[in-house]
């Protein structure tokens, strides 16, 4: 059996005629509802953004208390909303600060640990590098496992250069599971099966 599913817009209709004098007032990405319980209780419900859920639904001992918890979820949204902005701005405005030769580290895999490095080998513009895969020299510190680091200008015969977009950050998506990252000099953790 299906279940409807409400818009926010129906959802809060719904909440208000089923607590009659309630009202409603929006601030940023919230709808605040004010209205008194059955127990003649001040309460609020909070829906943000366009979720028909809504966040919140208490009720208080006093009006003063619930107008204070109202103030402080507005400060918080408007803090939330202007860090989003502020971001967006940064990520819109982001050079990268990757040169030719910077060395990039992937780290991942599944119960055992792979590290991948690439070197930068073109700039091609304030957003975009190409890349080549570099050879590693492992230090083997116990069985199966050890430290590695990259061998600048080693290049791996079987990696062609490829163009990547630098995110926010200066990382790369090298494929749909792995990204790399610029490389801090210290040595990677790695492992291995027999």
């Amino acid at each position: 059996m299906r279940t409807l599913k409400l818009t926010q817009e129906q959802a809060i209709e719904s909440f208000i005629r089923m607590h009659e004098g309630a009202t409603m007032e929006e601030s940023g990405t919230l709808k605040i509802i004010t209205y008194i319980s059955r127990r003649n209780m001040p309460c609020m419900a909070i829906f943000h953004g366009k979720s028909a859920k809504m966040d919140v639904n208490y009720a208080y001992r006093t009006t003063t208390d619930r107008d204070e918890a109202i103030e402080r979820y507005k400060q918080a949204d408007k803090k939330r909303t202007d860090y989003k902005e502020r971001m967006k701005a940064e990520r819109r405005e982001f050079k990268h600060s990757l040169q030719k030769g910077s060395i990039l580290v992937s780290s991942w895999g599944y119960e055992q640990t792979n590290v991948n490095y690439y070197e930068v080998t073109h700039v091609i513009s304030d957003r975009t590098v190409e890349i080549r895969e570099i050879h590693k020299s492992i230090d083997q510190k116990g069985p199966m496992s050890g430290h590695a680091v990259p061998c600048p200008g080693e290049f791996k015969d079987d990696f062609e250069p490829k163009r990547c977009l630098v995110s926010y950050g200066n990382s790369v998506k090298v494929n749909d599971y792995r990204s790399a990252h610029v490389w801090d000099g210290t040595p990677n953790y790695v492992s291995w099966y027999a």
